[in-house]
């Protein structure tokens, strides 16, 4: 049993991140016997509401009600952090929230050195910002698992000209609403969790969507929809002149055409869950997260440090270091949470998605609580 792995993958072994191969069925009912059709979860306990929202300071949540306008946001491309803002408004300062993944931010250093942009990263409570800020890059949920204040990012983004750059977790649209809805200008995630099993480190496809005014500052693949000769509908490349070949080093992109496979992976994966399928699974996923944190808090010796509201990750605490939580899990056939001990003393950040059961999650916390005795 793979538990937590660190945020954002799910593979068909049941760590956090991608496949949907399980005895379980694509977002059907767990061992358990919990369709996920609701936020109250039938397992008791530690699963939060839409009356939750804003604990801990997070600001009013948005929960997506599956409208037929919120579902069409959920499509377009996303995960490469881009320099648009700063092209656009001639700035050459990047502001990060800390919240988001130090692997993302030592990416985004890569990309910003060669045009000498600065990278500022900041804590949530720095807000407002100042004027000489190109953009406002926020991951949500963040690295922690927990949700940022969009509202608030986009208010402080725009009220000096800024963008609000936006690394979004797929999954979690199925059950909040999008970045969009609260302003943002561009938005970036990994779609490796939309149906494509990890294996030997990929394949991940990069999501990139933004809004109408950036459209042709955008790297890579464009598909637009149009009609064929009969009236039926058809998506088709736009803007596209292959510009990497002509342009060359002045080009915006540089993207190998079989990606496209690993994309028709996700639409294959999102037709096949259908239209509330999405809603289910993140539903699930936040069900048992919580299911599980509840849990785990009442072990002698494990707490939540952080509050809020957090979708599937969450950080627990426990009285030994993660390296020797997570060898003695692994003893037990159990892999355990990703090692944050450097960000948070003794602290591991958990993951839990659709693939888990009731029965995984119970075995880990058992496996959690000798370990702790030990």
């Amino acid at each position: 049993m793979a538990c937590a792995a660190g945020p954002g993958s799910r593979d068909s072994s049941g760590t956090s991140g991608s496949g949907m191969a399980s005895a379980e069925g694509s977002g059907s009912r767990d061992s358990s016997g919990t369709s996920g059709s609701g936020l109250a979860s039938a397992w008791g306990p530690g699963s939060a509401t839409g009356s939750d929202a804003g604990a801990g300071g997070q600001g009013e949540v948005d929960w997506c009600d599956g409208s037929d306008a919120e579902y069409a946001a959920l499509g377009g491309p996303f995960e490469q952090i881009d320099v648009i803002g700063c092209a656009r408004l001639g700035r050459q300062r990047v502001v990060v929230l800390e919240g988001v993944s130090s692997a993302y931010r030592e990416v985004l250093a890569t990309y910003a050195s060669g045009p000498d942009l600065v990278i500022d990263p900041i804590a949530p409570g720095s807000l407002p910002l100042d004027e000489g800020a190109a953009c406002l890059v926020v991951q949500q949920p963040n690295f922690f698992g927990y949700l940022e204040d969009l509202r608030r990012c986009a208010e402080a983004a725009h009220a000096v000209g800024a963008l609000l750059v936006v690394s979004a977790d797929p999954i979690s649209l199925g059950l909040l609403r999008p970045p969009g809805h609260y302003g943002a200008d561009i938005v970036v995630g990994e779609g490796q969790a939309l149906g494509n099993a990890i294996s030997f480190g990929g394949p991940y496809v990069g999501l990139f969507a933004c809004r109408q005014e950036h459209l042709r500052q955008m790297p890579g693949r464009i598909a637009g929809r149009t009609l064929d000769g009969e009236g039926n509908p058809g998506f088709v490349l736009t803007l596209q002149t292959r510009e990497q070949h002509i342009r060359r080093e002045r080009a915006t992109s540089n993207i190998c055409t079989s990606e496209q496979l690993v994309g028709l992976a996700c639409t294959i994966y999102l037709a096949a869950l259908g239209r509330t399928g999405l809603r289910q699974v993140a539903e699930l996923c936040y069900q048992k997260a919580h299911y599980a944190a509840a849990r785990i808090a009442a072990l002698p010796g494990w707490r939540l440090p952080m509050e809020g509201i957090f979708f599937q990750e969450f950080v627990a605490v426990g009285p030994r270091p993660p390296a020797e939580v997570n060898a003695a899990l692994l003893r037990q056939g159990i892999i355990g949470g990703l090692d944050i001990d450097g960000r948070i003393p003794n602290g591991m950040l958990l993951c839990f998605s659709e693939l888990h059961s009731r029965h995984d999650i119970d075995r880990l916390v058992a496996a959690l609580d000798s370990v702790g005795g030990e």
